[in-house]
């Protein structure tokens, strides 16, 4: 595969939008701090091979995403924008395989078109600048995928081809456990069985895909079994059971519906998830759907929809629900209106324009909203510009006919309105939301390395990525029964807890002198806009 001038143009660039979103906000996501923090502890503590948090085991994922995060952190420092680095790169080759699978199937023209849907969609956009792992899923299984459509297209299959294959399996599965080879291997069976027996390769290719496959699993097994052994078998009792198997089995941490009766609510709940994070190309999905059973050959059909059918049955069957989990439907989504588009149909998608042009609408009031109510706290006009730029993004996928469309100019102006909304809104709103940076900052600036810090109350994974504690020496966290005779115990340290532990540990400790370092207050994003008071406080042990 040879990367064309437009193919390098274009990623470069994307590349080049995505890292400037990255040092816009703070790490967001409760997930981000996890990681990023479980990065750089991986790389100080010279483990590679057993990710650990805050100087515990944390078995939540294998090690890739860890080690893309962490690599960049040595390159960048311990930064917002070290810690996403490699998530650009990382949607960038997705994008151009997904480009590469669309000419595949129906040509250049549709695959150049795809690569940049697949890469400008909301969530596209926003995963490909956070430090998260679905990035590099996506990198992993569209390769794979790749594979699986050259060979059922071309008939035969390679040494060279299944090497790529093993590679993409291999690293969705050191990035997500079994989550890459179910999707993968549920698209080749798909397409092998309901494809007509003259299109589709024989039983003897099928099996070699099998066999790269286990290959694949033979290299993940060899980080995963002395990894589980070094963690006393948390890996498999925890990383397996409760992420995977039970993630499967029971909704964690309020993430779906309880009961037989939630779980059928929550059924189709990935359906408007998948419409709102392909906007703007989700106005093209009326004319898309009705391509894929109507207009395509009997071959196309079958692949695209092996591509995408398995992905939303499993996640859809999944009782966790999580919007990112669906990211990778978007790949086959891209294709499917790429090549509708490549038909200039005369119909002019009134309906798909306009749901998407009033969510954008909807968005833009929202900012607008916290421009104004917000003046004088926030740096009002920022938010307004970034309004302004969401309404035009909504203007524009309604102007915008389905039969002339410039999909370069929207897709530019996407990622505009993403950097309006990052640097414009996200940046000026998380004073509200996020206390963790100036917590850690302070903690960086007086509080000595070998000295005991302590966290009640306040539960943030984003302060042990601020604080930035030695590895031999992390934050503490101490419950609330606890907490009095923890701080007893320690002569002096130093604690960040909420004020209502403040309150109770100060009225138990009559004794004890408390120095108050920092506070701050904020809504607290990650607990469902909690209001908090959380301080920082010294004490030096019993008075005389």
């Amino acid at each position: 595969m040879i990367v064309t001038r437009f193919e390098a143009w274009y990623l470069t660039g994307l590349m080049m939008a995505l890292w400037a979103l990255m040092p816009a906000t703070m790490l967001w996501d409760w997930d981000e701090p996890l990681y990023a923090r479980t990065a750089i502890e991986m790389f100080e503590a010279g483990n590679l091979m057993l990710p650990k948090f805050n100087g515990e085991i944390f078995a939540h994922k294998p090690p890739f995403g860890y080690w893309a995060m962490g690599l960049g952190a040595q390159i960048f420092g311990e930064t917002e924008f070290a810690t996403r680095f490699f998530s650009a790169p990382a949607l960038a080759l997705s994008a151009w395989l997904i480009g590469r699978s669309g000419t595949l199937l129906f040509g250049e023209e549709v695959g150049k078109t795809a690569m940049v849907i697949a890469s400008t969609g909301l969530m596209g956009l926003y995963l490909g600048a956070a430090a998260m792992m679905d990035a590099y899923l996506l990198a992993g299984y569209t390769l794979a995928v790749w594979v699986i459509l050259k060979v059922f297209v071309e008939g035969r299959v390679s040494f060279g081809l299944l090497a790529l294959f093993a590679l993409g399996c291999l690293e969705t599965m050191l990035v997500k456990g079994p989550v890459g080879p179910v999707l993968i291997g549920g698209m080749a069976l798909g397409a092998f069985v309901f494809l007509p027996r003259g299109e589709r390769p024989g039983w003897t290719v099928f099996f070699w895909l099998v066999a790269a496959g286990f290959i694949a699993f033979c290299g993940f097994l060899m980080w995963f079994l002395p990894a589980n052994a070094a963690s006393g078998g948390a890996l498999l009792s925890e990383g397996v059971g409760v992420h995977i198997i039970g993630r499967l089995l029971q909704p964690m941490e309020g993430h779906g519906g309880q009961g037989l009766a939630g779980f059928l609510i929550f059924l189709p709940v990935y359906i408007p998830v998948i419409f709102l994070s392909m906007i703007p190309w989700s106005a093209y999905f009326p004319g898309a759907i009705r391509h894929v059973f109507t207009g395509m050959e009997r071959r196309n059909r079958v692949l695209i929809l092996a591509w995408f059918l398995p992905i939303f049955i499993v996640f859809s069957i999944v009782a966790t629900k999580l919007p990112h989990y669906i990211f990778p439907a978007t790949a086959p989504l891209a294709v499917a209106i790429s090549a509708w588009l490549d038909r200039r149909p005369k119909s002019r998608n009134l309906g798909g324009r306009s749901l998407t042009a009033g969510l954008y609408l909807l968005m833009a009031f929202g900012l607008l909203w916290m421009a104004i109510t917000f003046q004088g706290v926030l740096c009002g006009p920022l938010v307004g510009l970034a309004a302004v730029g969401v309404m035009g993004l909504g203007g524009l996928v309604f102007y915008t006919a389905s039969d002339r469309v410039s999909i370069l100019a929207l897709a530019l102006a996407s990622l505009a309105v993403m950097q309006l909304f990052f640097w414009g809104g996200l940046r000026e709103i998380e004073s509200l939301a996020k206390v963790s940076r100036l917590l850690g900052q302070v903690i960086q600036a007086e509080v000595p390395e070998d000295a005991a810090v302590l966290m009640s109350g306040y539960k943030e994974p984003s302060l042990a990525f601020y604080a930035s504690r030695p590895v031999g020496n992390p934050i503490r966290l101490v419950g609330q029964a606890e907490l009095v005779e923890v701080v007893k115990e320690i002569e002096a340290g130093f604690i960040v807890l909420t004020r209502d532990r403040r309150n109770n540990l100060e009225t138990a400790m009559p004794e004890t002198r408390f120095e108050v370092l920092t506070d701050a207050a904020a809504w607290n994003f990650n607990k469902n806009g909690i209001r908090q008071s959380v301080f920082l406080l010294k004490w030096v042990g019993s008075s005389e």
